[in-house]
């Protein structure tokens, strides 16, 4: 769990900067990912239920701002079925900012 927990963090410092730039946000999706795989795998969840994609045509600002918002609500001690849905959603929104 510490190791989920250091992944977390870690997206969660590179997002809250002013304004991150393109290689920053790489390293927070990249922290996210390794975050879904570790829980995924630790705890069995292959078949979840994955949340949306953003919208194609949400801007910058307002892909940063969600992605920060369900970062800070995340609980790493909590539910692991909610823990990786909201995962998942900001890795989404990461994911629409660097396509």
């Amino acid at each position: 769990m510490d190791r989920l927990h250091d992944f977390v963090e870690q997206a969660r410092k590179i997002l809250e900067s002013e304004q991150p730039d393109e290689s920053s946000i790489w390293r927070a999706y990249v922290a996210l990912e390794s975050a879904i795989l570790d829980l995924k795998l630790a705890h069995n969840l292959e078949h979840e239920k994955q949340p949306s994609s953003p919208k194609r045509n949400a801007k910058k600002d307002e892909l940063i701002l969600a992605a920060r918002k369900k970062l800070r609500e995340i609980d790493v001690e909590g539910d692991k079925k909610a823990l990786l849905y909201n995962l998942r959603s900001c890795r989404n929104a990461l994911k629409a900012l660097l396509s």
